[in-house]
């Protein structure tokens, strides 16, 4: 699966509207599936605004609400609602969800249900592999390349990369991007290292 919410790190960088420390807190917890999750993202030169909701409900259907503009285009401005198709518990903490919205995959062009992954309180991406145990490596997968001097790069592999690298590190079982500001460096989590593979963070629960 691809992990389509880092592409656009290759245009600016982001900045959560809860605000980022030295290292970013870690807040995740263990929670039921149901429920409220959003999304907020700026751009630091506000280009690029995203606002994102999927609301679950118990009777197993779900509404998704997104606002996604650019450059003042808005590329996304819709509100929809479905069910819940499949909910599959990959480990303790790993679930698939699959949704009756239909997608097209932005590569293939192929349309199919679209797939979310709750990961504690979070909903995002999912890939497997296997991650070295040290802080930066080699690593090419689906779209996106780690490197062993700890630089992130969007692209198929070394040979095709076409925009700048971020910094990253991991950290325990966090993978870091690196972003520097007049206050000096901080860190953005960007993974969880799980042991089937990579989750990316897109939506957090909102606390009841």
């Amino acid at each position: 699966m691809k992990i389509k919410f880092l592409s656009v790190l290759c245009i600016l960088f982001f900045i959560p509207l809860t605000g980022c420390a030295k290292y970013e807190e870690d807040l995740s917890q263990n929670v039921e599936i149901y429920g409220l999750y959003l999304q907020d993202i700026i751009s630091t030169d506000s280009s690029y605004i995203l606002n994102e909701s999927y609301n679950f409900n118990q009777d197993n259907t779900y509404q998704h609400i997104v606002k996604e503009v650019f450059s003042d285009t808005v590329m996304r401005d819709s509100n929809t609602s479905g069910e819940i198709l499949v909910i599959e518990e990959l480990s303790d903490e790993l679930t698939k969800i699959t949704l009756s919205q239909k997608v097209i995959d932005f590569w293939t062009r192929e349309e199919s249900n679209e797939i979310l992954y709750k990961y504690k309180n979070m909903l995002g991406n999912f890939c497997e592999a296997e991650i070295p145990n040290s802080k930066t490596f080699n690593l090419e997968l689906d779209g996106i390349w780690f490197d062993k001097d700890g630089q992130y790069h969007i692209c198929a592999g070394a040979e095709t990369c076409d925009c700048s690298p971020i910094k990253y590190i991991k950290k325990d079982n966090i993978i870091y991007f690196q972003s520097i500001s007049e206050k000096g460096k901080y860190y953005t989590i960007a993974f969880y290292v799980l042991d089937e593979g990579l989750f990316s963070p897109e939506l957090y629960k909102v606390e009841e």
